[in-house]
């Protein structure tokens, strides 16, 4: 494989003994590329000869953390891919609804869903997709991380003003009591803060576990202009 991909080892599936460990990163490693044509193609050659349907086997092909065929779309590196790879993903999903579960629900082992993954890597394309296909945007991580917080942990602007714009929640807070906006300060952010007050919905009179608002986080970090704008959405 190329460097830089996001492929860990898998184990063996039981019940399909001859679906190798090498063959799962073929595909895992295609849906990274957006090479939806030989993804399928090699998804549909791996279900005929398990005698099993193809979207059975989209749906067992995860990597040794639980990453699916919809995290590592997530993670590619090319806009174009990514939809058309998203778009074909579906095919597999028609009349199984386990098959888009796995595909579009499922978690890794850090309680990331695919739509999650995608929120931080900002990737907008397969936001849209992964929710038009019954992907959750009140989805959490293990660290009660919603879809705003990851966006604004990946730095993305794109992600949040799609999540915005979808209506996600914004407001939430994860195990440390942070709200995407106490991230957002902490993450010195203007344009990421500048998006979330302007919506109304950003929770600013909130307190996280060390009994910090986000204009307390701004003080504390003498971050001026942020400061300021906090001010102006306060008042």
């Amino acid at each position: 494989m190329a460097e830089g991909r996001l492929y860990t080892k898998v184990p063996s599936v039981p019940h399909t003994t001859a679906y190798s460990e090498d063959e799962k990163c073929q595909v895992l490693d295609l849906a990274y590329c957006g090479k939806a044509a030989k993804m399928i193609g090699l998804i549909k050659t791996i279900a005929d000869r398990e005698s099993l349907t193809a979207g059975h086997i989209a749906a067992i092909t995860k990597d040794h953390d639980g990453a699916s065929i919809g995290h590592y779309a997530a993670r590619g590196n090319s806009v174009e891919s990514r939809a058309a790879l998203g778009r074909a993903l579906m095919e597999f999903t028609v009349g199984e609804a386990s098959v888009k579960t796995a595909v579009t629900l499922d978690k890794d082992k850090n309680g990331n869903s695919p739509i999650l993954e995608a929120c931080y890597v900002g990737h907008t394309a397969i936001i849209d997709i992964l929710h038009k296909n019954g992907g959750s945007l009140t989805s959490v991580n293990l660290n009660q991380d919603t879809a705003a917080h990851r966006a604004v942990l990946g730095g993305s602007i794109t992600a949040l003003n799609k999540l915005i714009q979808l209506k996600a929640p914004l407001g939430k807070q994860n195990k440390n009591g942070a709200t995407p906006l106490h991230l957002a300060v902490n993450e010195e952010d203007l344009d990421l803060v500048d998006a979330l007050l302007a919506t109304g919905l950003a929770q600013m009179e909130v307190k996280n576990k060390q009994g910090m608002t986000a204009l307390d986080i701004a003080e504390e970090k003498e971050l001026g202009e942020i400061e300021a704008l906090l001010r102006h959405y306060q008042f």
